[in-house]
């Protein structure tokens, strides 16, 4: 054989199976491990802030509700002042009024301790 016809060995690249050492596979799993613990706490961040929007979503839904119900029927439930008239319209009555509107609330009989407690603010005003 001549130098020309020798040819020199030649380095080529072939997909073939590979056995990881030991070394290797104490990496992989440690990489394995870190993985599954930051696929874990993405998940937990995700149902956190998932959950955190569902609250605000809700609430926002309560409100709008509130809010539609109270234009539709143009009113809603209050505690509102209101003065309570004793002897009015007649003796033995008492008459509630309100203090915003000055409407009637409801005119009813006084009560045996109301006729007690203004039986005696009477006598202690003609003193």
């Amino acid at each position: 054989m001549s130098n020309e016809t020798a040819k020199r060995p030649v380095v080529i690249k072939e997909y073939l199976r590979y056995e990881f050492s030991e070394e290797e596979l104490r990496g992989k799993s440690k990489q394995l491990a870190l993985s599954i613990q930051l696929k874990t706490q993405a998940q937990e961040e995700q149902k956190a802030a998932a959950s955190q929007f569902k609250e605000r979503i809700e609430s926002a839904d309560a409100q709008i509700g509130k809010l539609s119900r109270d234009i539709n029927s143009g009113w809603e439930m209050r505690n509102v002042d209101c003065q309570v008239q004793f002897h009015t319209p007649t003796v033995g009555a008492k008459t509630v009024v309100r203090l915003d509107t000055g409407e009637i609330v409801k005119e009813s009989a006084m009560l045996q301790s109301e006729l007690q407690e203004n039986l005696f603010s009477s006598d202690n005003e003609a003193a």
